[in-house]
Parts: C-alpha cells; sequence; structure tokens
C-alpha cells in the first residue's frame, strides 16, 4: 500500500479509484439483470426509459451513499465482525425501507438516517416523478447528499489503506 500511496500522491484516489471500478461492476450486474427480465418478459419494454434512468441516477447515488457508510472503513475491527457488521446494517436498512411512518418529519428523518429510504426518496423523485416530491423533499434531499458527502470526506481522510487482516 505505501508504494501505491507513494505513486499516487494520495491515498484518497486508491479509494476513488477502487470506488469507480466498484460502482462500473455494480451497473454491469444491474444491466445484466435488466437484460434477464427484457429476455424472461417481453411485456417488461415499457419500463426500458426507467431501467435507463435508473442506470444513469445510480451513477449520482452510489458515491453519496458509499459517503455514509464510509465510517466502517475506519472502524478498527476483525473482517468477520465488518461482514457481520455490513450484513446487518445492510438487513437493517432494508427493514426500514418499508416502514410507513404517519408522521411527516419521522419519515424525513427516517430517509436522512437510512441510505435505503434515501434512495427509494431520490428514485421516486426522479425517475417516477410522484407528485409533491420535487418542492420541500427536493432541497432535503439535495441537503442529505451533502451531509454524505462531507461525512463520507471525513472518514476517507482519516481511514488507513492496510488491510483489515492486519488491523489488531
Amino acid at each position: 500500500m505505501k508504494m501505491f500511496t507513494l505513486i499516487s500522491g494520495d491515498k484518497r484516489l486508491i479509494f476513488y479509484s477502487n470506488l469507480l471500478v466498484q460502482t462500473l461492476f455494480i451497473q454491469v450486474e444491474i444491466v445484466c439483470f435488466d437484460l434477464f427480465v427484457l429476455i424472461l418478459d417481453p411485456a417488461a419494454r415499457r419500463l426500458l426509459p426507467i431501467m435507463m434512468g435508473g442506470l444513469l441516477v445510480n451513477f449520482i447515488l452510489i458515491p453519496i451513499v458509499v459517503g455514509f457508510t464510509n465510517f466502517i472503513l475506519v472502524l478498527p475491527i476483525r473482517v468477520n465482525l465488518a461482514s457481520l457488521l455490513a450484513m446487518g446494517y445492510i438487513l437493517l436498512a432494508m427493514l426500514l425501507v418499508n416502514i410507513t411512518v404517519a408522521n411527516e418529519w419521522l419519515t424525513q428523518l427516517l430517509i436522512a438516517l437510512n441510505p435505503g429510504s434515501y434512495m427509494v426518496a431520490v428514485y421516486s423523485m426522479v425517475l417516477l416523478r410522484v407528485p409533491g416530491q420535487v418542492g420541500s423533499n427536493g432541497l432535503l434531499l439535495v441537503v442529505i447528499a451533502g451531509v454524505y458527502l462531507v461525512t463520507g470526506y471525513y472518514w476517507v481522510q482519516h481511514m488507513s489503506l492496510q488491510s483489515n487482516t492486519s488491523r489488531y
């Protein structure tokens, strides 16, 4: 890792290049899945504009959500515990996505704290054009994106490039 840092001049460049590669892999997986759906169900062709829009929105959303979840990179934990923590976090986020709350303030807080809910809100606003999403919700989503990105930048500044297996 020391050599890569010396070559690039900054450890963040290594992280961002890895993020770009992982984002491209995710996009390829989504394209394969979409093609599989289109082959199995030709009626899904009417969803093609939404599928293409989703790919474009993903290029924006993935780095934002990764920014929020970068705190895991700086935790001094073993690989097994990191995997367990990440899986638990993902399962909890998936469970919280479908919770509907009568209180609008609590719903907005859930969107701010849960990247899964945040992504669903952005997809609803951008791709499905759900009425009432653009006004104050659009501003809230932009503010949340800014907080996610600033938080992620902070964690990347303080992370170590050492392998998790060499920590503790």
